[in-house]
């Protein structure tokens, strides 16, 4: 089934209109801002890279001084994994 006047399948329009729908679903049950796990995500990639440049787990002070992170994403970290925790996350 088409739309004549657009030129659109219906399954490709309806398919579209159903995943935006479960998003928004699931953005309203998310207790965190859309903001917070942009900045959580990276921070996390962040992390990350300095874990495999390291060869090992950083420790929060010492090597997020080295690595010249600034001491606003340590404690921005640190409230993102309080409030991972409290939800049962952990990274």
């Amino acid at each position: 089934m088409t739309s004549k006047s657009q030129g659109v399948k219906f399954e490709t329009y309806a398919a579209q209109r159903i995943r935006g729908a479960i998003l928004d679903g699931l953005r309203q049950t998310d207790h965190v801002s859309r903001t917070l796990r942009k900045k959580e995500k990276m921070i996390r990639e962040a992390w990350e890279t300095l874990e495999q440049s390291l060869l090992r787990k950083p420790t929060a002070t010492l090597d997020v001084h080295k690595s010249r992170v600034s001491q606003l994403h340590s404690q921005a970290l640190k409230r993102i994994r309080a409030a991972a925790e409290k939800q049962g996350l952990h990274f």
